[in-house]
């Protein structure tokens, strides 16, 4: 069935299904019919809906359903839906009008309308990987995590995207055609952000090198990007330090580095306690040794004692 045909199909159904209530008001009966509002909303949307003006009746027939859900405003806003290609709106609108209708010439009618919509619809097997924290097609949140998925789309141009912490989102697009089967991959882990590394000596004048390239002198910070660095610090004096870092997607690695080498002996506390206190023992015994009593000369060479 061509597309016109559809159409035309869809709006007799329409019609076929606004015909009693219009009756209904004709004969002065109280019948199921829309509020003033929701019917010239309708009215203006059918005459629409003849010019084949889809795109102009659906808003229209949109508010009259929100009005008011009558069948005759359901069947003709599923005509305005599958005339304009949204084909997934058509189908649940026309699932609405059979869940109330009781005609069943008229209910295979529709029946075959939606089994032709659902033959329209594109499927898309979506395969992730990469651990995202969520899964959008065409901006709208589907899943989140790995796995494969099979989603019905209505033709046309789609965006595929896959998002994770740390990662450039990876984004495809894909423009499908009616009763299409197509495949998209997606790597959330494929595209690391770079991370920024922070590089910090003791002395200003230090040279940084991150892999073997020199960086800064001092300190350091920029981009790198994510994975393992060799980083090498060396100061004036030639002595120098290397260190390994690991570096996250998107993350901030902040690395101080201080020389290690060997202090002199007169930079250690023991060493000048020690001195301290020989200091102060040698001064404690001069003390000692000068407050001691002076005993005289033993014997004298200037006195000779009486002989007996």
């Amino acid at each position: 069935m061509s597309p016109r045909a559809i159409a035309a199909l869809m709006l007799s159904l329409a019609l076929a299904v606004a015909a009693p209530v219009a009756r209904a008001q004709d004969a002065g009966v109280a019948a199921p019919a829309p509020p003033d509002e929701a019917r010239r909303l309708f009215e203006q949307a059918m005459t629409l809906l003849n010019a084949q003006r889809f795109a102009e009746a659906t808003p229209l027939l949109e508010r009259s359903v929100a009005a008011r859900e009558h069948p005759a405003a359901l069947a003709a806003l599923a005509a305005s839906y599958r005339g304009s290609g949204r084909y997934r709106r058509a189908i649940s609108t026309l699932e609405r009008v059979l869940a109330v209708s009781n005609d069943p010439a008229r209910d295979a009618e529709m029946r075959a309308v939606r089994d032709e919509c659902e033959r329209s619809l594109a499927r898309v097997t979506l395969r992730v990987t990469g651990d995202p924290a969520e899964v959008l097609v065409d901006g709208e949140r589907v899943a989140a995590g790995d796995g494969t998925r099979t989603i019905a789309l209505d033709p046309g141009a789609h965006t595929f995207e896959a998002r994770r912490a740390g990662y450039e989102p990876l984004r495809e697009e894909r423009r499908l055609d009616p009763g299409a089967q197509a495949e998209v991959g997606l790597d959330a882990s494929s595209r690391p952000l770079p991370g920024t590394l922070v590089i910090e000596s003791e002395q200003g004048q230090a040279a940084i090198r991150v892999d073997g390239v020199l960086v800064a002198r001092g300190r350091h910070i920029g981009p790198a990007r994510a994975g393992r660095h060799g980083v090498q610090v060396t100061w004036p004096d030639g002595h120098t330090q290397e260190r390994l870092v690991e570096l996250s997607p998107g993350g901030r690695t902040q690395l101080t580095v201080a020389p290690d080498r060997p202090r002199p002996i007169t930079s250690r506390w023991w060493f000048w306690a020690g001195v301290s206190a020989a200091v102060a023992g040698v001064v404690v015994g001069a003390v000692v040794i000068a407050a001691q009593p002076d005993p005289g000369p033993i014997g004298s060479w200037g006195h000779v004692p009486d002989a007996p």
